[in-house]
């Protein structure tokens, strides 16, 4: 026991990036870091210590950063996550961890504190539901991040995030007279008239949202679509932002056809228990691949000191391996 929890410790450091043992956990652990949700580090660190192919520890791990994507924007409760992935670790070790006992676990999920939603909720989420609230801050810099990447096509650069992006509103939260409706009427923003309280629904909603720069962010303010747009075109080169350039107005049509695309995207990169195919390249500048390759041979046994069959490691086990401390023994999402 005393090796396993070497071991142990090792894939907590993996997993909080201070180690790049397995690009995959080192990967996942931003994620959950991102989202606030390590208490998923206990299942991760069954999954590596179970030696499977690489591609599986990927659907892995898609999978878990779908399920947390997902419920943020179905605005679904998270106070369940720590059960939840405790009875996932449970399951683990009854069953051997693998992609196909996870994808049955969240199958027989059925309550609304721990199910799985469906693509149609997912999609129709990111077209209502306001997606900078319910996922503030990183998270959402994490949505529009993954989008970027998804728009980039094989002759693209291969490129990491840049630093200091800021979130964007196209059309701004305090829009003014430089934001008037069809036929050039102007309602305010607190005017209670129907067109107004139809716009405000609609202006957090992924849609309406992209990335540029902080400086870029306070340039641009409140102005209006085509002011705005020439900065875009000028200041930024990001895939998302490349949607604006043959644009001359921003209106509630506009904002739900980039939504409409952007849902298409996320059923790729947050996908559902539907198969996960094996035949889709993701973009080669992200710290881990998206998706499994078309052929992952297993990568061996990377930790020689373990005795053939690998160990079968519950949760129990995890947490008595000298991490009482560690951040995944709390609450994952406030």
């Amino acid at each position: 026991m005393p090796r396993t929890g070497c071991k142990a410790n090792l894939w907590v450091l993996t997993l909080e990036g201070r180690n790049d043992a397995n690009p995959t956990m080192t990967w996942l652990g931003r994620k959950l870091a991102t989202w606030q949700v390590t208490t998923a580090y206990p299942i991760m660190m069954q999954v590596a210590a179970a030696q499977m192919p690489e591609g599986e520890q990927d659907r892995i791990a898609r999978l878990v950063y779908s399920y947390i994507v997902r419920r943020a924007f179905c605005d679904m409760t998270n106070k369940n996550l720590n059960k939840l992935f405790q009875a996932i670790s449970q399951r683990f070790f009854e069953d051997n961890p693998s992609y196909e006992t996870l994808r049955t676990f969240f199958h027989r999920r059925s309550g609304e504190s721990s199910r799985f939603p469906s693509d149609d909720e997912f999609k129709r989420a990111i077209l209502t539901e306001p997606a900078y609230k319910l996922a503030p801050g990183e998270r959402n810099k994490d949505i529009l991040w993954e989008l970027e990447m998804a728009s980039r096509s094989k002759f693209s650069e291969a490129v990491d995030r840049p630093n200091g992006l800021s979130t964007e509103h196209i059309l701004p939260v305090t829009w003014n007279e430089d934001w008037p409706f069809a036929g050039g009427n102007f309602v305010s923003l607190w005017s209670g008239e129907p067109m107004a309280e139809e716009r405000n629904r609609i202006l957090h909603t992924l849609g309406n949202l992209t990335l540029i720069t902080g400086a870029l962010n306070i340039s641009s303010g409140n102005k209006g679509f085509i002011q705005k747009r020439e900065k875009y075109d000028e200041h930024t080169s990001l895939f998302l932002n490349k949607w604006f350039t043959k644009r001359v107005v921003w209106t509630k049509a506009d904002i739900k056809e980039r939504g409409e695309n952007f849902a298409e995207k996320a059923l790729t990169i947050w996908p559902g228990l539907g198969f996960l195919s094996q035949f889709i390249e993701m973009p080669t500048s992200s710290p881990c691949p998206h998706l499994p390759q078309k052929s992952s041979p297993p990568i061996g046994h990377p930790y020689p000191f373990f005795p053939m069959p690998p160990p079968r490691i519950g949760a129990a086990d995890l947490v008595g391996l000298d991490m009482r401390q560690r951040p995944f023994n709390r609450i994952g999402v406030p």
